[in-house]
């Protein structure tokens, strides 16, 4: 496994900074990180109800995703209720990709080459959003193409190769899915 600071690094050397001292992308392991809420909470001792209360508290920012390591990305928080909620932040981090298997069962370890074609993708498609022309370091013509191709099949087997039967029928043709036009 790549250490994660240096993948960091490489994420801030790349990518640089939000603001002060708040890179743009970082590479976290979700237990670890937590975060002030201001909300109405209840407290329990075993299943004997205590109280509510409503205050500011230190809680598990990813109390959803457990054991995984995740790649954030720095972004304002624009909404009033949000900023009221996460304690006045003016931005937070948010997750961009959680490293794990297709199913969800399996922590995989985080690799830069990985963040960074997430990242490069996330640009590309922006930039399509709103008709400006992105190149994807991955699609460089410059690049020699057998060692592109290799390194494009490497990153996404990573990414997708233990994905479940369902993705693997729509990808074959065996399966067919259904969503409705114009949502994501």
């Amino acid at each position: 496994m790549e250490p994660i600071e240096e993948i960091n690094k490489h994420l801030l050397d790349t990518y640089g900074y939000f603001a002060i001292d708040t890179p743009n992308f970082r590479v976290v392991y979700s237990d670890d990180q937590y975060e002030k809420r201001f909300g109405t909470f209840e407290d329990y001792n075993g299943s004997i109800f205590i109280r509510r209360v409503t205050e500011t508290r230190e809680v598990p920012k990813y109390w959803h995703i457990k054991e995984r390591y995740i790649l954030e990305r720095a972004m304002p928080i624009l909404t009033p209720d949000a900023q009221k909620e996460l304690v006045d932040k003016k931005f937070d981090y948010y997750v961009v990709w959680t490293f794990e298997t297709g199913d969800g069962k399996k922590s995989l370890p985080p690799l830069y080459a990985v963040c960074h074609y997430v990242i490069e993708t996330i640009y590309a498609n922006a930039a399509a959003r709103v008709g400006v022309a992105y190149k994807h370091p991955y699609w460089d013509k410059k690049i020699n193409p057998e060692v592109r191709k290799a390194k494009l099949e490497e990153i996404e087997e990573y990414l997708y190769g233990n994905e479940s039967s369902i993705t693997d029928s729509l990808q074959s043709g065996a399966g067919v899915g259904f969503t409705k036009q114009g949502e994501l």
